[in-house]
């Protein structure tokens, strides 16, 4: 079994005609609810091992909030995961070292939602309609992968097994 954590980055500052989007630092609202979330993914088994993280300064922050709580949390920064879509974030997925168990992604919307989606094919009770929420800045969907190799990523693999949104409580 693998573990997919797909962690949408916390609340940030918003877009201003000729700022670069990659540039924007999370706002205080966001990093409250960084917090949240990361005292949460601490008591949700198994723990993450390594989170792989946009390189966007909210992405960045965000992970670090959650490495904070989860000190022995690995964190690899990825460029390529900053505007990645759903391919993208299936093909880096496919690549993943198959030692590592439990990952997150820490990245953006609409891809995370889109790759959860396409991901999905069953879920725990009481989740059945999470998919079709908004994933809001701090929300974390988990999905157990009946897979034992990352290369074996395919479409309709996964269980929804938790759920977190930030905005619910």
């Amino acid at each position: 079994m693998k573990y997919l954590y797909i962690i949408r980055h916390a609340k940030a500052e918003k877009y201003v005609s000729g700022q670069e989007d990659h540039d924007r630092n999370l706002i205080s609202a966001g990093v409250e609810r960084a917090n949240k979330l990361s005292m949460w993914l601490k008591n949700v088994e198994p723990n993450l091992e390594k989170i792989f993280v946009s390189s966007s300064k909210r992405t960045v922050q965000t992970s670090e909030v959650i490495q904070k709580y989860m000190n022995d949390i690995s964190i690899e920064i990825k460029h390529e995961l900053y505007s990645a879509t759903k391919e993208d974030l299936i093909n880096f997925l496919l690549f993943i070292e198959e030692d590592t168990d439990r990952i997150g992604l820490v990245g953006h919307e609409p891809s995370l939602k889109q790759l959860a989606i396409y991901l999905t094919g069953a879920y725990s009770k009481g989740l059945e309609n999470v998919l079709n929420k908004h994933f809001s800045t701090s929300s974390v969907i988990v999905l157990v992968l009946n897979i034992k190799r990352w290369d074996q990523i395919s479409e309709r693999i996964g269980v929804v097994s938790h759920y977190y949104d930030s905005l619910s409580l």
